[in-house]
């Protein structure tokens, strides 16, 4: 059973939000944005380099290479 935060949860406790939130605000990162805010970029792309999630296009074309074309 987990006990604490988990090891994300660290890693997000180094990046300070309040500075964040001032250099957010100072280059206005949010101005165009509904949803995707500069916030729930920052979450996400560690979370992506941390699942070592490959592109589906990766995917495909290795598929294609390794596959054993008997015709």
């Amino acid at each position: 059973m987990n006990r604490g935060r988990t090891v994300f949860a660290q890693l997000l406790g180094f990046i300070p939000f309040g500075y964040f939130e001032h250099l957010v605000d100072r280059f206005a990162a949010n101005r165009d944005v509904s949803e995707f805010t500069a916030w729930s970029h920052i979450l996400c792309m560690p979370h992506g380099t941390a699942s070592i999630v490959t592109p589906q296009r990766w995917q495909s074309t290795r598929r294609m290479r390794y596959s054993k074309n008997t015709t």
